[in-house]
């Protein structure tokens, strides 16, 4: 089992938090950007001064641990894990499927609001067009 990440030559040790990739609201004074990997051990600093280790690598180690991190669970944990994911995901697209059926029903009930009003349009007008003129 792989119990360290090589991080642009530095090797650092896997531990039980997930990682993300930070970046310094202020840049290196070339102007190019750089920060670190938030939750790793130690200080792991990225920039995009070189490309030894810039922000794209950092995101690659990231997703790497965070991915190792999610193997380490025991398997009946992320069946677990899943299985509430697709448990919310279906309550979701239910609940979109219920609000789909409302707009269906007003958009009915718009439609048949213009029909009946057109139909009166078109009764009124065809009364006035059937009326002789008194003047």
């Amino acid at each position: 089992m792989q119990t360290t990440i090589n991080c642009g030559g530095k090797e650092v040790p896997h531990n039980t938090v997930p990682w993300r990739v930070a970046t310094n609201r202020y840049t290196n004074c070339d102007g190019t950007a750089w920060g670190w990997i938030e939750g790793a051990p130690g200080n792991v600093c990225w920039t995009n001064e070189t490309k030894k280790f810039d922000r794209e690598k950092a995101r690659a180690v990231v997703a790497e641990h965070n991915r190792w991190l999610e193997e380490q669970k025991p398997i009946t944990l992320r069946i677990v894990e899943a299985t509430e994911r697709a448990n919310a995901a279906r309550r979701k697209a239910e609940a979109a499927r219920q609000e789909a059926d409302k707009c269906d029903a007003a958009l009915d009930a718009a439609l048949g609001e213009v029909e009946r009003l057109e139909s009166l349009r078109d009764e009124a007008s065809n009364l006035n067009s059937t009326t002789p003129d008194v003047a």
